[in-house]
């Protein structure tokens, strides 16, 4: 069986896709609370008011926010960071970022992705605690293994 190789990113944005529950775009300029993107936002007033922003690159990488003011005039949007009061950089030109409709915060498609990664890849996490004396030489040994250990 081949094993798919596949970022956090790719899979969170293939489940968007798929619930047709986001977009992506790029930024045109910005700071540590405004998105402005004249290329993709171009909805009226407060259209996209609510929904949450995940940034993929930049300053700000893996940061969410919600928006909280939008204004077709400018193409700006204002965006309340989930944590603190404003992204730890600024959004910069050329910054990408994924829209998310408001039912679906991306900070949660990650929790999901994990706990599926966790529950259907147990055999494949080896703890601190046992892998110095069991790896060798790129090797698991199993006979340095407790049970327990080998029922993972």
């Amino acid at each position: 069986m081949a094993i798919q190789s596949r970022t956090r990113k790719e899979l969170r944005q293939e489940i968007g896709r798929n619930l047709g529950a986001m977009m992506t775009g790029k930024a045109t300029s910005g700071s540590t609370t405004t998105l402005i993107d004249t290329q993709s936002l171009l909805g009226g007033d407060d259209d996209y008011n609510g929904k949450f922003v995940r940034l993929t690159s930049g300053n700000a990488n893996g940061e969410t926010g919600i928006i909280s003011d939008f204004v077709n005039s400018s193409n700006t949007a204002t965006i309340k960071p989930i944590e603190g009061t404003a992204f730890s950089g600024a959004i910069a030109d050329n910054d990408y970022y994924e829209l998310w409709d408001e039912e679906y915060n991306p900070d949660t498609i990650d929790a999901f992705i994990n706990d599926v990664i966790v529950q259907y890849s147990p055999r494949a996490l080896i703890t601190e605690a046992i892998a110095p004396k069991t790896v060798a030489s790129g090797t698991l040994d199993p006979a340095n293994l407790t049970t327990a250990q080998r029922k993972i």
